[in-house]
């Protein structure tokens, strides 16, 4: 439990983070209870790195920046995440893999798709997305689809945008009945370095998502528009302490291996299309 003082230090030290990246620590800082930012080496992962289904020159430039620049961190699995407005499966496209050369450690590339819809969605919406898409994810400012996606669509991951007020209530029991559908709340940090406004919504709001789900079944993720946006597993933990998580869980928001998880998604998936 953080004492009020401590919290202040905490919000200001991942406010600066947010800006500048790489924890840097003071003389016999964090010795005792604190995890050193060079223990926290492990498999990183990213599901939001956003990929426009058309790709041209400029976006594969991108693109290969980002990916080298995970090459380089640790062995790594991301998510090309496609964005589509409002639900149109006719544009429903299968997302090659980017081929670019690794630096130093692997990425294994999964394909995603965010539907942002404030309309509710067809019972078989995410059952036809799966077709084509490893990881199927909504983000909404309705109520009611919001309510939809907690209770009844498969998806993987319910998109919460951070930079800015909650446009509505949030019922905990829908939470609930999310997290116990092993739904994930995915919590994007890079608007918060892009703009200074955005970042004392991210803090302030991404702790009332931990609050609502109890501090698990919270997924953080990029959103990277570019190379500059990412950042290593050090300010993760760093941020999910800044929110109210223990050291433990903290700790487990850089440890955690999600590739079981994704593969149960996948798993259930192939036994509901069977049983269709």
């Amino acid at each position: 439990m953080y004492n009020k003082l401590n919290h202040s230090k905490l919000y200001c030290y991942t406010s600066h983070l947010l800006e500048q990246g790489k924890p840097k620590r003071k003389r016999g800082e964090g010795k005792k209870n604190e995890v050193c930012y060079a223990e926290i080496v492990v498999m990183l992962y990213d599901l939001n790195i956003p990929c426009p289904a058309q790709r041209d020159h400029q976006t594969i430039e991108r693109l290969l920046l980002i990916l080298s620049r995970f090459s380089q961190l640790d062995t790594s699995t991301i998510a090309l995440n496609h964005v589509m407005e409002g639900y149109n499966p006719t544009k429903f496209k299968r997302m090659e893999p980017i081929v670019f050369e690794q630096v130093k450690y692997p990425v294994n590339q999964l394909s995603r798709l965010t539907i942002d819809t404030n309309t509710p969605l067809p019972d078989d919406a995410v059952q036809k997305a799966r077709e084509y898409y490893d990881l199927v994810s909504i983000r909404t400012s309705d109520p009611c689809v919001f309510e939809q996606a907690c209770t009844k669509l498969a998806v993987d991951v319910i998109a919460l945008d951070c930079s800015q007020r909650l446009p509505f209530h949030i019922d905990p029991l829908l939470v609930q009945a999310a997290v116990d559908r092993d739904i994930y709340f995915e919590i994007c940090y890079s608007p918060g370095i892009r703009d200074g406004t955005a970042r004392g919504y991210l803090i302030q709001i991404s702790k009332q998502w931990a609050n609502y789900t109890g501090k698990h079944h919270l997924l953080f993720s990029s959103e990277a528009l570019s190379v500059s946006d990412i950042r290593p597993p050090g300010f993760v933990y760093y941020f999910a302490k800044s929110i109210g998580l223990p050291n433990d869980k903290a700790k487990c928001m850089t440890m955690h291996d999600l590739s079981v998880w994704i593969k149960s998604r996948r798993i259930n998936c192939f036994f509901s299309q069977i049983n269709k």
